[in-house]
């Protein structure tokens, strides 16, 4: 089913985003909470897609992902989505235009029971990426860890639950992530902050924000995104995993 009808129908529906960046350095933050590494560029425009995989075994008949689901919006912010049969490393053409990615993820399997490869979604060229589902110590993620999301017209997003880990193999080191947002109903709206997390990040750190509280609330064609702002120290892992409902706004 179409998830803004589901919406429509149930009045909300469960939103979970996800952000890892594998390799954060001194030198390289800020960064987006994504697997690219870098900070996400947003598109201005809509834009066509394609989705490759770097393995032969993700494919329509293959041990790897067989199918994906990808969710996100169109130009006027209206959400859409599409399954997409995979072809191996063969780039495979989607049929609609995306504004934004909001979510991709592995729908149907094969024997091992996960994406196979690293699978990709970019601008055909091949251009720019615009998400990934790893694949990272011979486990496939099955969820594109994306690190960013924007509220579709006519919706707010009301999240309360955050999750936030850190881990390096070094000593002594640290990073600081953040939690931005900005409104796309206003021209040259800055990118505000939303919440800060900072600490240790030798071995494992967790950062649990209790939101039941105090939630978090975003508006219509508002983007929020995930980012590393600072790090002292190499190759540090950060995730941050955010829960929440999207609410339709009743006329």
């Amino acid at each position: 089913m179409n998830i803004w009808r589901l919406a429509q129908a149930n009045d909300y529906f469960p939103v979970e985003i996800w952000g890892r960046n594998s390799d954060i350095d001194s030198g390289s933050a800020p960064e987006t909470l994504w697997e690219q590494g870098g900070l996400y560029v947003w598109q201005t425009a809509a834009e066509a897609l394609e989705l490759v995989s770097s393995s032969a075994n993700d494919t329509s008949a293959g041990t790897g992902a067989r199918t994906v689901l990808v969710q996100g919006l169109n130009a006027s912010y209206v959400p859409i989505e599409e399954t997409v049969s995979m072809n191996g490393t063969s780039p495979v053409a989607l049929v609609n235009t995306y504004l934004r990615i909001n979510q991709i993820r592995v729908l149907t399997v094969g024997s091992i029971g996960w994406n196979a490869g690293t699978i990709t979604l970019r601008v055909p060229g091949p251009g720019a990426v615009r998400s990934t589902i790893s694949f990272i110590g011979g486990t496939g993620m099955s969820v594109g860890q994306t690190g960013r999301y924007t509220v579709p017209a006519g919706a707010i997003l009301i999240c309360n639950f955050l999750l936030v880990g850190v881990e390096s193999n070094g000593t002594n080191e640290s990073v600081v992530l953040g939690v931005f947002s900005r409104l796309n109903t206003v021209a040259n709206s800055p990118w505000t902050v939303v919440n800060t997390f900072g600490g240790n990040a030798g071995g494992t750190t967790l950062f649990n924000l209790d939101t039941t509280s105090r939630y978090l609330k975003f508006t219509e064609k508002q983007d929020v995104e995930f980012k590393a702002l600072q790090a002292v120290g190499d190759n540090i892992v950060a995730q941050i995993r955010m829960s929440g409902l999207l609410l339709v706004v009743q006329p």
